[in-house]
């Protein structure tokens, strides 16, 4: 019975037309909706899609970073502190997160089977998720589906689904640590007014071509990849941070600008605290030989720094689980546009601009022990090059 359901359900031999439920569907048969790959045999697109996104590596048996941050909160502050994490990390069985589906991160039910987020006791309690679940066996959507044939109940549009945001902020909000300090904080970011009514998934679900239901008839879906600044390392596609941030730049009476534009609806970077960008320039004479350039390491909370600095109580540079308070915070505001200005020799008559991005920068990957792993080499974003231009007029770009 299982197969002739996922057979009709996919496109197979038409059953008899059911009479149009009054409320959720009934399952025609049961699935282990904790199993992304029980997905797949009617949804295969949009179940590849999300192995490449950082929802299929949440559990920290596939986020190194992840892993080792929790490995040593766990052994500075005790084991209890993983719980907060769980919820967010293994939310398909925060109870245990050795468990397989535990391990299988983000997956299907842990978005599709939620009606509503609300902060309050009398929510199902995921960690820092807090969520509603809808009717058992049943999967809901950002639409109302348009079939009624299924393996399990189809539920409907959900509305934390429908504006782009409210499930995804449930774990992608604001985060502070045992010690007050601020550490995530895309939430407050992001929910600024009049701006960002799109919600998140205006910029990581979008449209791509395709069905995201065999038979659906529907031309288009939306990505389930969820593109972040991780594409850039594990499938070398660094597109997201690019349409991030735009860097463009002038040469002029021997000042060299560079100008760097936030393009998203929160800071840049975002997220995970630990992450780093910086511009960077080199400057040349007429014969093209180097005569100039920004020199490292730059100084932590500078201009061309893009970051967050954390303290501990002696006012050290720490790590954001553990530090006292906020240093500083150079990144870019949600749109906002910055200039950093170098003073470079007078025969410089080129500069290429270089923007950089760190997942980890190098004090915390050698603090967490990953200084040799993938995660700790910084990529490239952008780079462009300046021409001398003798007025105060419109720079030369290349």
């Amino acid at each position: 019975m299982v197969i002739l359901a996922l057979l009709w359900a996919c496109g197979g031999e038409t059953p008899p037309a059911p009479t149009p439920p009054e409320g959720p569907a009934v399952a025609t048969a049961h699935l282990d909706l904790k199993d992304p790959q029980q997905c797949a045999a009617c949804h295969a697109t949009v179940v590849e899609e999300w192995s490449q996104s950082m929802h299929s590596r949440a559990h920290a048996s596939n986020d190194p970073i992840y892993a080792a941050m929790l490995e040593l909160q766990v052994k500075r502050s005790g084991p209890e502190v993983a719980t907060s994490c769980h919820g967010c990390h293994s939310p398909l069985d925060p109870s245990d997160p050795t468990s397989a589906a535990a391990q299988v991160g983000v997956g299907c039910e842990a978005c599709h089977t939620t009606v509503g987020v609300t902060p309050s006791s009398e929510a199902v309690s995921r960690g820092a998720a807090q969520l509603i679940q809808g009717e058992p066996n049943t999967l809901y959507g950002a639409r109302r589906p348009t079939g009624s044939a299924a393996p399990h109940g189809l539920g409907g549009a959900s509305k934390v689904l429908a504006d782009g945001k409210g499930v995804c902020l449930s774990c992608h909000a604001d985060h502070v640590n045992a010690q007050g300090a601020p550490t995530c904080t895309t939430g407050s970011e992001f929910d600024s007014p009049g701006i960002y009514d799109a919600g998140c998934a205006c910029c990581h679900m979008v449209n791509v071509d395709g069905e995201s239901t065999s038979g659906s008839g529907r031309a288009q879906h939306a990505d389930h990849r969820f593109p972040g600044p991780h594409r850039a390392w594990y499938q070398n596609d660094p597109g997201q941070l690019q349409d991030a941030v735009d860097l463009s730049g002038h040469l002029t009476n021997g000042k060299l600008t560079a100008v760097l534009k936030n393009a998203t609806a929160h800071a840049f970077p975002t997220g995970f605290p630990g992450r780093m960008a910086m511009v960077s320039a080199v400057a040349r004479d007429a014969s093209g030989a180097e005569i100039w350039n920004t020199g490292a390491p730059l100084t932590p909370g500078g201009p061309e720094m893009l970051h967050k600095v954390y303290l501990d109580a002696e006012g050290k540079p720490t790590l954001p689980p553990f530090a006292a308070t906020l240093g500083a915070d150079t990144r870019l505001a949600p749109a906002e546009t910055r200039q950093v200005q170098w003073t470079v020799p007078s025969a410089a008559v080129e500069a290429d601009l270089t923007l950089t991005f760190w997942l980890l920068p190098p004090k915390a990957a050698e603090a967490l022990q990953l200084t040799n792993t993938p995660e700790a080499k910084p990529v490239v974003v952008e780079t462009t090059t300046v021409t001398k231009t003798e007025a105060t007029g419109a720079p030369a770009a290349n």
